[in-house]
């Protein structure tokens, strides 16, 4: 009986302090009415921007066992590790580029540094399976745009 009561009385002292254990958030200050426009438009056409060159980016690589991958050319050219240059897509859809492609895009901004966007027309991916392995090849097609002044 003794031993009972030590153990209701050590539950009911443990679920008091856990229960004492409680975050608050208080948040204060003033909200007021936004001011700024809700609204802001920019209309633009393609009459305001300039067609500089459409180009083909290229990835070719091999990847084993799923998940090891060995990179063969980026643009018809041998991938060095020395520099690893990589471009940053920004937009609300997403073009898929990414990972390789990226690092593809990377020469076209480099030999284009006027261009202001560019569009993702087509998108190739062709592989060729082999026991435990698989060929890829991704070939992207990309016009590029200037701004007009």
């Amino acid at each position: 009986m003794n031993k009972r009561i030590i153990y209701i009385s050590l539950i009911t002292l443990t679920l008091f302090v856990l229960s004492s254990c409680v975050a608050t958030y208080d948040k204060s200050g003033f909200r007021g009415n936004d001011l700024s426009p809700n609204d802001v438009q920019l209309i633009q056409t393609m009459d305001d921007y300039l067609f500089i060159d459409q180009v083909d980016i290229e990835v070719h690589y091999t990847t084993y066992l799923g998940f090891i991958r060995e990179v063969h050319s980026i643009n018809n050219h041998l991938p060095t590790d020395k520099l690893i240059g990589k471009v940053n897509t920004i937009g609300g859809t997403k073009i898929g580029v990414n990972g390789l492609m990226k690092r593809a895009l990377y020469d076209i901004i480099i030999t284009y540094p006027d261009a202001s966007f560019f569009v993702v027309v087509n998108k190739r991916k062709s592989y060729k399976k082999m026991f435990l392995s698989r060929e890829v090849k991704k070939t992207m097609t990309i016009r590029l745009y200037k701004q007009k002044k």
